[in-house]
């Protein structure tokens, strides 16, 4: 911003500079343009830059720690990213800013037609929570958020904090139940597909556009609603397509009870009245499962009816879940235990 004392900027350029408040250091600038900002007829800028940050302001996002360097002119130019502990927001994307330990890109721009279209060759990204890549493009339209072709995929992913990276336009309720049910976690294989219109985004029906996020976990513990015993050690393939989001535990146990099928699914993320789906099978030991019962709303329901109670031998269940995530009192269980060859003791 003190930069700008010495460069002959119009009254309204220097305004705009005060309100974006940039910072940072800038070396071996050479700069030229012929008209006037912020839409010179021509120009041509090259330079290196560290810690650059600047504040929000309309569409363009806040973002602080960048550094790295540019070559361009009115037609395009590249850029190359190098930076540590930068922080990028985007407060009508994400809930949270997005931090990272460390951020290195090999990019380029090119304007034509009085459009803007973004090429991202290799985008490296790492912090606590994750480490990853992606690469693609965006461009511009006259009207809409653009047109977005991503492709990107995470080594390391730890599953607990997945609710910080959703987007908002997945609703508050769906975000905050990924944020209480996912307690344990992690994956070093997710895979991201971004392909559309933007404003047509999540692209529900899939015919405009794709939206898919996929992942395997291990080591997972799903509180899948409150009341009820944690589902945990489980091996899990989560995706979101569209705007549908899908858990399928491959493996998983409850106290001694090894799960099967287990299956959890929010049909509509972007339904006002959003619902989670739980279902799965469990076999075990008989007693196990009356350890189910008495620690869930389970014994509520059946009035207490097997309230001390001492079985040996085997069973399995079946059993489903349909829980309003606005009307959590309203939650409907449905199944069924099979005993095998058990001795009972009321």
């Amino acid at each position: 911003l003190r930069l700008s004392a010495y460069l002959p900027f119009t009254p309204s350029v220097r305004e705009r500079l005060i309100q974006l408040a940039p910072q940072g250091n800038v070396y071996d600038v050479a700069a030229k343009w012929e008209g006037e900002w912020p839409a010179p007829a021509q120009y041509t800028v090259k330079g290196r830059f560290e810690n650059l940050g600047i504040r929000a302001f309309g569409a363009i996002p806040a973002f602080s720690g960048v550094s790295g360097n540019v070559d361009g002119n009115e037609k395009g130019g590249s850029f190359n990213l190098n930076s540590r502990n930068a922080v990028l927001e985007l407060p009508r994307v994400f809930r949270e800013a997005l931090a990272f330990d460390t951020l290195t890109a090999q990019s380029g721009w090119s304007n034509r037609g009085g459009q803007t279209e973004l090429k991202l060759s290799n985008v490296s990204f790492s912090n606590a929570h994750l480490a990853g890549n992606v690469y693609g493009s965006y461009r511009t339209v006259a009207e809409g958020p653009g047109i977005i072709d991503l492709t990107g995929s995470l080594t390391r992913a730890e599953a607990r904090f997945a609710g910080r990276y959703i987007p908002l336009v997945v609703s508050s309720p769906t975000r905050d139940w990924l944020d209480r049910a996912i307690l344990l976690g992690a994956s070093q294989d997710v895979r991201l597909r971004l392909k559309g219109n933007l404003a047509d985004f999540p692209f529900s029906d899939g015919s405009r556009g794709i939206f898919q996020v996929t992942a395997k976990a291990s080591g997972g513990t799903l509180y899948y609603a409150e009341g009820w015993p944690n589902i945990e050690n489980i091996a899990v393939d989560l995706a979101f397509r569209g705007n549908r989001m899908e858990i399928i535990a491959n493996q998983a146990t409850i106290y001694g009870a090894k799960l099967a099928k287990v299956r959890a699914v929010v049909p509509d993320l972007m339904h006002h009245d959003e619902i989670v789906e739980v279902e799965g099978e469990a076999q075990g030991p008989s007693a196990d499962f009356l350890k189910f019962i008495e620690t869930s709303p389970v014994e509520g329901y059946i009035d207490h009816f097997t309230e001390g109670m001492r079985v040996g031998g085997q069973g399995s269940l079946k059993l489903k879940l349909h829980i309003p995530l606005r009307r959590i009192n309203d939650t409907k269980v449905a199944g069924a235990y099979q005993f095998i060859n058990n001795q009972l003791q009321s």
